[in-house]
Parts: structure tokens; sequence; C-alpha cells
């Protein structure tokens, strides 16, 4: 008995039910047919009911009833927690389609009135049918029920095969006769009639021979695929953040890592850049439309996921889209274990390299199938600790810290959970007015464990580079750190803006733009990427473009402080006060608590005559500084406005001692000047030990 699956979309509970009837109408002609209707709650979960369903073994053919509602999820086109049925089995028939090329199992139905807009792209060239009525007297059910039992609708006639007697070389063929059948009665048709039938039979054997090719030559051609435009090479891409097949059951966590891992592993591939995590974080939405996501990373194919974990089974189904036309270029289907969540990154990973026939050197696969840990519960501790690390914010990091640790205590070995833990204690004293000593402390001991497990991780040499850059001031070790780190990954476009930020705060701005507009190139909608830039133009004397670089920011993200922080600082070099109070204070409202905002308010108020309320913000963060920390570098920017010139060396003097990050800006922060010649101002520029600043060219070339 010939055995069939219906896929369909549940449109209305009209459509529903003719749908049933169509089915039913199939059985009752000895046809096989499944439907989701017939089971009330699969024991394994609809996803995998749906897998088993659709297996050669399982169904001899797929018929897929194709409606406007049905092409739109199938080709997930509606939002999320729409039909992720249609979408689901959608995707495992582009699977098997895919593997079983020039196979005609899936037939695609059009029924009620339905067009062939209604059939999903991949689909449209295989034979479809147009029914209206579900029996004999309807020729497209007649024509798909002769297909499915496989009954031929006519049977070719065939003659007897004539025998030719053998002949010599040099002689000629006899003549075969006209009509080789063999001898029948004698007819007694009419003698004059036989010249005028001859003299009719000659053409129209030819006119039906002409119909017959150019036949033939039309049906060739409706079963040939369109010819498409030439492929455009894909170099750029960028992997989303996966989605959950069932919206209610989100895991951002494994959604965002499982992107994360991907990248991290796609990343290491020459001759294709992919986005950063930090780029494609904003694109973690269940409704959010890959091309749309595409476009704004600038990128020429997009990988968009969906994933559920059941505690025992991660099931996946990706799809690698092309920007530029929204062309499927790949799909794929996977289910493992939870226990081998590993395999699943290697099978991925493999397949969009060969899906983009990007040639791999053996070094290239053994690093694709490079495994940080073989330990599930590590690895799923490490993706939180990211997840939690992907915001300034303390409270976030706090939690980071408990995962990174959590995974190391799972995996001693685990070198990218040490790398972790040293980023965030790098972050705490940049971000959240942390004292600079315990994190330093923390940030050596975690990055060099990573580096004794593995001497080539590039980020671990980034975030050693970091490490000396802010707190020890070791200006060529940190230098050094950086350089080896992009040498080990190109890519990193977070080693780009820390080597930029170095030759920035050294005076090399020139080059400081350069490395920043590489990282640009890598992660072009990076908030801190593009504030950083006008950073640097800032500190390059280039302060109208510093200016509209940070508006530009401001313009994407209102909240985004840092880049409040630099506009601000680029009014007070114009005298634009008003402005710059303005920015101060947005600044403050947005950063949770960081006193930075506070101080240069005061600065400000102080230099332009307001003294006794910069004296007012002084003693609020004196006061504060009894219960937390408030790093004394802001203290002495306060009392360099007051003109009380004593107090801010004292107060830089006890930076130096407490290693506070901000002093790297003491020779490219112009509110300084005012203090050189100052008794104890030498023992500060001992204490950061930078190298003398020699001005590079003219930024002006990179105003853009």
């Amino acid at each position: 008995m010939t055995t069939v699956f219906v896929s369909y979309s549940h449109d209305s509970a009209e459509h529903n039910h003719r749908v049933l009837q169509f089915a039913e109408a199939l059985r009752s002609h000895g046809i096989e047919a499944s439907i989701d209707v017939d089971v009330v709650r699969p024991a394994r979960g609809w996803p995998h009911w749906c897998e088993e369903q659709l297996r050669p073994e399982n169904a001899d053919f797929v018929l897929l009833i194709c409606t406007t509602v049905y092409c739109d999820r199938v080709e997930n086109k509606v939002t999320f927690d729409e039909g992720r049925g249609a979408f689901w089995e959608g995707s495992i028939i582009y699977d098997y389609v895919y593997e079983e090329k020039g196979s005609q199992r899936f037939i695609p139905l059009l029924l009620d009135g339905a067009t062939k807009s209604c059939i999903p792209r991949p689909m449209r060239n295989h034979t479809h049918y147009v029914i209206d009525h579900y029996d004999f007297t309807d020729r497209g059910y007649r024509g798909l029920y002769r297909e499915l039992t496989k009954q031929n609708p006519r049977r070719k006639p065939a003659g007897q095969v004539v025998q030719l007697r053998p002949t010599s070389p040099g002689v000629a063929w006899p003549e075969v006769p006209a009509d080789p059948s063999p001898p029948v009665a004698k007819s007694h048709e009419n003698a004059a009639e036989r010249p005028r039938r001859k003299r009719w039979t000659l053409p129209v054997l030819l006119a039906l021979l002409f119909i017959a090719v150019v036949a033939a030559f039309r049906f060739r051609s409706s079963r040939e695929p369109p010819k498409s435009a030439p492929a455009v090479p894909i170099r750029t891409l960028a992997i989303l953040p996966f989605k959950p097949l069932v919206a209610s059951q989100r895991d951002e966590a494994l959604e965002m890592g499982m992107a994360d891992t991907l990248i991290a592993k796609i990343s290491t591939i020459d001759g294709l850049t992919v986005r950063p995590l930090a780029a494609v974080r904003r694109y973690g939405s269940v409704e959010q439309d890959p091309l749309a996501a595409g476009r704004a990373l600038d990128v020429d194919a997009v990988l968009d996921g969906s994933i559920h974990d059941s505690a025992t089974q991660i099931s996946v189904t990706v799809r690698l889209l092309r920007v530029a036309d929204g062309r499927q270029l790949w799909s794929g289907r996977f289910d493992t274990p939870s226990s081998s969540v590993f395999s699943l990154h290697d099978r991925i990973s493999s397949a969009i390299a060969g899906e983009l026939s990007l040639k791999l050197t053996e070094e290239q696969r053994t690093r694709l199938r490079q495994r940080d840990t073989h330990n599930p519960e590590a690895y799923r501790a490490y993706l939180l600790g990211r997840f939690y690390s992907d915001r300034a914010d303390r409270d976030r990091y706090l939690k980071a810290i408990e995962y990174f640790q959590r995974a190391i205590a799972l995996d001693s070995r685990y070198a990218l959970a040490y790398t972790g833990l040293a980023y965030v204690h790098a972050s705490l004293p940049i971000c959240c007015d942390d004292p600079a000593g315990p994190s330093s402390a923390a940030v050596r001991d975690a990055v060099n464990k990573a580096l004794a497990i593995d001497p080539g991780l590039a980020q671990a040499h980034a975030i050693l580079g970091r490490e000396a850059f802010l707190f020890e001031w070791d200006w060529t070790r940190a230098e050094d750190e950086l350089r080896r780190s992009l040498q080990l990954d190109a890519s990193n476009a977070e080693a780009h803006r820390a080597y930029g930020h170095l030759l920035s705060n050294t005076g090399r701005h020139s080059e400081a733009l350069r490395e920043i507009d590489e990282a640009l190139r890598l992660d072009p909608l990076s908030l801190m990427n593009n504030t950083m830039r006008g950073m640097f133009l800032l500190q390059g004397g280039e302060v109208d473009p510093a200016i509209t670089a940070e508006k530009r920011v401001l313009e994407i993200e209102p909240d985004f402080w840092v880049a409040r922080m630099v506009l601000g600082n680029a009014y007070v070099r114009k005298a634009m006060v008003v402005e710059a109070l303005t920015e101060f204070r947005l600044a403050y409202a947005h950063s949770a608590g960081a006193t930075e905002p506070r101080a240069r308010t005061a600065h400000l108020l102080a230099i332009t005559g307001r003294k006794q309320e910069a004296r007012k913000i002084l003693s609020e963060l004196t006061a504060m500084s009894k219960g937390r920390y408030v790093p004394p570098y802001n203290l002495a920017m306060i009392h360099a406005g007051l003109g009380e010139h004593a107090e801010a060396v004292r107060e830089l003097q006890r930076a130096c001692a407490e290693r506070d990050v901000r002093l790297i800006f003491i020779s490219v922060e112009p509110l300084w000047n005012v203090l050189h010649g100052e008794p104890g101002w030498a023992e500060v520029e001992r204490c950061v030990d930078l190298p003398p600043i020699v001005e590079s060219s003219s930024s002006a070339d990179h105003e853009g």
C-alpha cells in the first residue's frame, strides 16, 4: 500500500476540514495518508513526530498542501511564534530535497483555487497538481492518484521488431516495408481510394512530428529550473542569535551561546569575515527579520537558526540566506543528545564551509574540529558567563564571574572560561569604579592560566595586552601582546580597538585611527567602536569630526553614556558650556552611578566661575567615598578646576599608588596642563612612565 504524509498549515477551521476531507478521500481509495489530526499529543513531541513521518521508510510520498499561509510559514516570513509546525516541516523537507536530488517524492498540491505562487520556491520546479474535487471526476486528483499508485495514464503502442538480413560491404540495404506488422486479412477497401490516402498521410505525419517536437521542448523547458544570476562569492557573514522553536520556552544563554560558539569557530576560516557577537547580539528578538539584520550589518549572507533543548535532546534548524536577494543557499536540521552538543558545532560549521565552497587547509579543518571543553555542564556555565558579561553593568559582571568560576570548577583546563573571567575583571575598574588592585591581580592570574593551557589563544593575548596597558602602564609589553593577538586572529575587532586605544593615548593618533577603522570594518555597528573613533579624533585635535562621530552614535543609541561623555569633552574644547553640561548630566543619568560624569560636571562648573556648585559635587563624592570606591583621578579633576593644585597633585599621587586605570589619559587630557611644573607633578609622570608624545600626521583624512 502506498503511504503518504500530508504537510499543511492550519490556516482556518474551514481549511483544516477540507484538508482532512482530502486525506479521507485518499484513504477511501486505498492510500494510507498520515496527518497530524490523527495524533493528540506525540510522546516525544511534535518535532520528533514530524521528523519520523517524513522519513523515506515511512512515507513513499509527501503531499504539500500549498496556500499563501503555508508558503509564508515554510519560508519563515511570519512572526516567530506563528506556524512553527509548518516551518519545522518545511525545514526538514528542504533538507530531504537537497539530499534526494531529482527525487519526485515531494508533490505540491493546489487545492480549492490556490495558485502556483503559493508553492515554496525550492519546490516550484516539482510536478504539481491542481485539485478542486476529491474524486476521479477531477483531472488533477486523477493525475495525482495515478502517480501515487504508479499507473501510467496510457500505454505507448509498440509494433514488432523487424529482422533485417545481413549484408555484405557495398551491398545496398534492402527496402524496409512501410508497415512491418504481420499480414492481415485482405482489405475490402476500394482500390481507387488508395492513391488519395498516400497523398495525405505524409503531410499529417510531418505535422504530428513537428507538434511532438514542440511539445517535448516545452515539457523539458517547464521541468528545467530557471537560470539564476551568477553566484556572488560570500565574503562576509553574520551568525544571528538563535531563536527558540517555542517562544514561551526561551533560553537566551543557549540561543546566544550557540551563535557565539559558531562565530568563534567559523571566524578562523581565511577569506571569510564573520561579524562578532557584539555586533549581532541586538538581533536576538524572536520577531527579527534575518534579512533586515543582514542589511544593517552589511554582510553578504546571514545564518539564521532555531534551537530547542528538551533537557535530553537539542534540536536545531539553520538556514543560510543570501542578503542581496533573500535566496536560501542551504538549510539543515540537526538533532543530538544534550550531552553531545559539541558535535552540533562541528557539523554546522563544516556544512557552512562546504556550502560556501571555502577551501580549508588541514590546520583550518583541525581548528574547526577543536573543542575547548568536553564537559557539557562546563560549557553551559561558560555560556551563562558570556551571557551576563555582555553589558557594562556591575551586577551582571558579578554574576558572570560566578558562572565562569563554575565552568572552571567543572573543567580546570577550560581556557576560554579563564579568558572570560579575565575580561570581566579587567572591565570592572573601567565601567564600575572598582579599585584596580584586586582586579589587576585577578586578570593576571586568570589570563596566565589560559595561556598555560593554550599559548596560541588570541583572546588571552589581547587581555594580557589590556592588562599591561590599563594596570601596569608597561607600554612596550602592552603593544607586543596586542600585536601578538592580532597576528593570531586578525578578525578580533576588540583587539584592534584596544590597540588603537594604546596608540592614541601615546600620541600616535593616525595609527590609532587605522586600527579603529579596521575594528569598524569588522564590526561596523559597534557603539564602542564608533565612540572610540570619536575619542581618538578628539585626542588628536580633530574636535569637529569628533562631535560628528559622537552624534552619529547617539542617533543609534541615545542612552550610551560613554558617547555622551566624549561629546561633552568635545564641547568643552569649543567652550560650549551649556551643551557640555547637558551631555555630562545625561551621561551620569545613564551610567548606573559612575562618578566620572559628576567629576567632569564639577570641573566645568568650577572653571566657569560656579565654584559653589562645584564644591557641592566634591562634597557629595567625598562622602560617597566613605562607603564605596571613588577613583582619586576624578577627585583630582575637581580640585584642578577649583585651582587647588596641591590637592589635585596629591590625589593623582594616590591614583598612582592605587593603579587607577584613568591615569592612562594623563598625557592626552588638556585639563592637567595647569599642573605642569607643580611640586609632585614630575613624580606622577614618572609613575605612569608614558613614552614621549610625538604628534603623528593630521588625521583630517579620517573625518568620515
